[in-house]
């Protein structure tokens, strides 16, 4: 490697000193220096750190911990600037300072997990490794005598299971011995280590059938050491590992069913034995394989549930008798792992994975008793029980809803204000889970048994929790139902605004308000012009509070409010509003001058985003001139980029709408007013921070969460993104409805949504770039067609590259659909017609660094560009699985990819192209028969003209042999 001058080491050293500080600026500023040395100078430094043993253990590891994210972010950058000598003397090295097997043990991991990141990046594409002496090292350490040498081994291969890459098969007897040896040693942290690295391989492994059954005789041991580990220490890690088997490889464990359940049950109940959180992944192996082998449970451990679920409603049970809690003005969110929140949640993931039919007998035998008992926390368990259930029960429920809601509306008017708001949360949670069936055969008994908990003024908490739940009973309220109690409804809701209008001003209290004011905004949203003769009771005060609650304590407040006023005016009409709506205009414009003074995590960004869009609807022409304002936050949250966190394989640990209305094409004038909000908030960008394996120092508090993206965890701060999903939605509908008016922001939201194709950390936000595509397409129509083609070739690599990875069956179909409309939008010939050029006689000359060849078709030459040709073929043979796979489940995207496929029956600069039209003919016409016969027969009229006359004059044999089959089926 490459030497380095000391100077330079010693200023390393001390960057990194610097790194660790506290201090934010120090720390800031060293890491803007380091980032500042190129990635392959960085690489001698770190290794220089990490062979220094007089530096520390926090400086070494820290030093690893960074190398491996080299290895991890930056290996194509600086590896090949590496001679082979170099290379290989950095390999050696490696493996080397494992095998110090006094140094110590935190530094010596961290290289393991330094040496399995580097055997990744050498694996090639055949999946064959270009570190053989990686291997060889494996094998001779996991056979060490020395425990230390075999627990490195162990650590490199759970880091990186693939690291046999194409020899795995013929090596499997080894590997297999490997791990029957290491779950039998002498050695407890060999056996630990043993299971995780166990745990990891089943899972690389999770669809080998055949290999799995090879490790059959593994399980026991397995279970032993699971079982040593609960007895006799602290490490949770061989709980955790079983977790992931149960999650990843759940059949696996079938011959161990009984004595998993056994186990786990019995640590749930050992309270004195086992910490909570111990107890709780028990509890967790049990619900994971549930959810993943839902069939095996109901078969083999179905007797095990009659001590499952009294264990769970009883976790319900512990419950602070916190005197003060019904009356605190400002609610924290309970606590993810405390018994109560996880044994409501793991309930509710129970009734899901088994159903109603083998689960709800066991939970209302113990429900009932829980309901009678005098002691509040069982009877306000029992109906959080009842609230949990309804999702996965739904059917078995449905038959006794009568009962049930009858015997939850008794305890509105239970002695305890806890027990009440339990009542509340059922009726809400039923109003959603039953919908529909719930508000039309209930009405009558619920809304004024919730309209008598807003009386409750000396348990504020439960008087708004009241609320909450008409707002859920009323979204899916048909409207003449909500109408018939309209008068009641607004007389409560008047009085209660009011008093808690006065409770603010004297008192700052704001919960009840802002609760109160969001039921107003759905109960008007559900009636609609029904709410006219009520309007002039609340404006005004509603407007007050709009322009004064300007405080920061009054944030959400005053958003609740501008939604409220915007869902007013759409409800009742401009003619109603348009006397209050400029003055409210007025006050929204000011919020977002100020723009830019709001932090991404400010809640009044999504209210005013929504309230623009609404107000745009009623205003019509009259917004235009307000475009240019508004778009500022949308398009910065639409930008926004989470804070993301890679997290090494197996670590998941960190510290931790509104429904759019469409737009009126008269909104162009305000258009310079809205865009520039919403561009900044759509490309709202969060923090982003490679963690390694271990490396876990994020704040809880600043709303950190794992997610998984293929085979990478990441922790990732869910600040900002759905304010980031509102704002691209509000794109897609000033795009749809603006049309050519929306000409001016079309480049600068193209260059935001194509990347957001693949922003895999939020679903709506993927979905919305993919449905903005053949918006912007027709936007960009006034600027001419070669405009709209270099638009096109911006967009289309990277949406068949979308269809072909994206992991989300919903999005998939936005996408699909996307691609439909894009081509409906462009005609086929500008979608799919690559770069051609007729060549003269004779002339086969053309340019063959721009990826051009000349071909044939029939008489002429051309020259073709072939460049996104193999995508567009990819593209094509993906709508033909799918059309195959999903049959019915495509129907929504029949005609969309009909369109696209019969003109390219005759796509002859493609024989994969033709050949996958022509095999989706009759995939197309099975997957319409939902929609009659009728429709099949019009499909079949628009396909078959051209049918024949590319059979008739199909140049390629195969393809041809595709078209008669495709003739043939049809």
């Amino acid at each position: 490697m490459t030497t380095i001058p000391s100077t330079d080491e010693q200023k390393f050293l001390a960057t990194l000193q610097e790194c660790l500080q506290p201090d934010n600026e120090k720390r800031i500023a060293a890491e803007a220096i380091y980032q500042d040395i190129p990635d392959e100078q960085k690489i001698v430094l770190l290794m220089s750190t990490l062979r220094n043993i007089s530096l520390g253990t926090p400086l070494r590891a820290f030093a690893a911990v960074l190398l491996r994210r080299l290895f991890q972010t930056q290996y194509e950058n600086f590896w090949s600037k590496y001679s082979p000598d170099q290379q290989m003397a950095l390999k050696k090295e490696l493996l080397a300072r494992i095998t110090q097997i006094d140094d110590d043990e935190t530094i010596r991991k961290k290289i393991c997990y330094v040496v399995a990141e580097l055997a990744r990046n050498l694996m090639d594409e055949n999946d064959q490794s270009q570190w053989p002496e990686v291997m060889e090292f494996l094998f001779q350490s996991a056979n060490s005598s020395h425990s230390t040498l075999k627990e490195s081994s162990l650590i490199i291969f759970e880091a990186f299971p693939g690291i046999f890459g194409n020899q795995a098969e013929q090596l499997t007897q080894i590997i297999h011995q490997i791990f029957l040896n290491c779950l039998n040693d002498q050695e407890t942290k060999v056996r630990y280590t043993a299971a995780t690295a166990f745990a990891a391989y089943l899972k690389h492994n999770c669809d080998n059938a055949q290999l799995l059954n090879i490790y059959r005789d593994c399980l026991p041991f397995l279970i032993t050491t699971v079982t040593h580990s609960l007895g006799n220490t602290d490490d949770d890690t061989v709980l955790k590992a079983l977790v992931d088997i149960a999650e990843n490889v759940p059949k696996y464990l079938r011959p161990a069913v009984d004595d998993i359940f056994n186990l786990m049950l019995q640590t749930m109940q050992e309270k004195d034995k086992f910490e909570e959180s111990r107890r709780h992944l028990a509890l967790e192996v049990l619900i994971t394989l549930s959810e993943t082998a839902s069939g095996m449970v109901r078969k083999v451990a179905k007797k095990y549930l009659n001590r499952l679920v009294p264990q769970l409603l009883e976790m319900m049970v512990d419950l602070d008798d916190d005197a003060e809690w019904s009356t605190k003005d400002t609610i924290e969110d309970e606590e993810d792992d405390s018994n109560a929140v996880v044994g409501e949640s793991s309930l509710d993931r129970l009734a899901c994975a088994l159903g109603g039919k083998t689960v709800l007998n066991y939970i209302l035998t113990t429900v009932q008793t829980m309901l009678q008992n005098p002691d509040w926390r069982y009877r306000h368990a029992g109906l959080m029980a009842l609230s949990a259930t309804g999702e996965g029960c739904h059917k078995e429920m449905g038959a006794m809803l009568d009962d049930l809601v009858n015997g939850i509306l008794v305890f509105l008017k239970d002695s305890h204000p806890r027990v009440r708001y339990a009542a509340c949360n059922a009726l809400g949670q039923m109003s959603t889970d039953f919908q529909g069936t719930f508000q039309k055969k209930f009405h009558a008994k619920v809304i004024p048994g919730l309209l008598s908990i807003l009386d409750d003024h000396d348990n504020p908490r439960t008087q708004a929790h009241g609320g909450a739940a008409l707002v859920n009973f009323s979204e899916d309220c048909p409207p003449r139902l909500l109408v018939e109690h309209l008068p009641q409804i607004i007389e409560k809701l008047e009085q209660v605004l009011s008093r808690k209008y006065q409770e603010l001003v004297h008192h700052n209290r704001k919960l009840v308000l802002e609760q109160i004011v969001t039921t107003l905004a759905a109960i008007a949203d559900t009636v609609a012009q029904e709410f006219s003769p009520y309007y002039d009771r609340f404006m005004p005060q509603l407007k007050y509070l709009f322009k004064n609650a300007v405080s920061v304590d009054y944030r959400m407040l005053r958003g609740k409010t501008m939604e409220c006023i915007s869902l007013i005016g759409l409800a009742v009409g401009k003619e109603k509003f348009i006397n209050d709506c400029y003055e409210v205009m007025q006050e929204l414009v000011k919020t977002q001058v100020d723009f830019d003074n709001l932090g991404n995590d400010d809640p009044q960004i999504a209210y005013l985003i929504g309230a623009w869009t609404r107000i745009c609807k009623i205003l019509g022409k009259d917004f235009e001139q307000y475009l240019p304002i508004v778009m500022g936050p949308v398009l910065k949250a639409a930008a926004f980029k989470p804070e993301v966190t890679v997290l090494a394989d197996g670590d998941t640990e960190v510290d931790e709408d509104d429904n759019w209305e469409v737009l009126n094409v008269d909104f162009e004038q305000y258009l310079p007013i809205v865009m520039g909000p919403v561009l900044k908030a759509a490309a709202f960008k969060p923090e982003v921070t490679v963690l390694a394996d271990g490396d876990t120092e994020v704040d809880e508090d600043d709303n950190w969460e794992v997610l998984n993206v293929g085979d990478q965890a990441f922790g990732i701060k869910t600040t900002g993104l759905e304010e980031k999903a509102s704002a691209c939605s509000m794109l897609v509908c000033y795009a749809r409805e603006l049309k050519e008016g929306f000409v001016n922001y079309v480049e600068e939201t193209t260059k935001l949504m194509v990347p957001l194709l693949r922003f895999y950390f939020h679903e709506g936000v993927r979905a919305a770039a993919a449905e903005s595509l053949p918006l912007l397409l027709e936007c960009a129509k006034l600027r001419g067609d070669d405009y709209v083609r270099q638009m096109w070739q911006y967009m289309n690599k990277e949406l068949f590259k979308a269809i072909e990875i994206e992991p989300d069956h919903e999005v998939l179909g936005e996408l699909f659909l996307s691609l439909g409309k894009c081509i409906e939008t462009l005609g086929v010939s500008t979608a799919f017609k690559p770069e051609v050029t007729v060549l003269a006689d004779g002339d086969t000359e053309v340019d063959e660094d721009d990826n051009w060849e000349v071909l044939n078709v029939g008489d002429q030459a051309f020259g073709i560009k072939t460049t996104g040709l193999e995508e567009k073929a990819s593209a094509c043979s993906m709508l033909v699985c799918y059309a195959r796979e999903l049959k019915e489940g495509f129907v929504n995207y029949v005609e969309e990819t009909t369109k696209l496929m019969v003109p390219l029956l005759r796509f002859y600069f493609h024989e994969g192209v033709r050949a996958a039209a022509a095999e989706s003919l009759p995939l197309l016409l099975e997957c319409a028969k939902l929609r009659g016969d009728d429709y099949v027969r019009q499909m079949w009229q628009y396909m078959n003209k051209e049918l024949f006359k590319a059979i008739e004059i199909e140049p390629d044999h195969e393809v041809l042999g595709e078209l008669f089959l495709s003739l043939g089926k049809v």
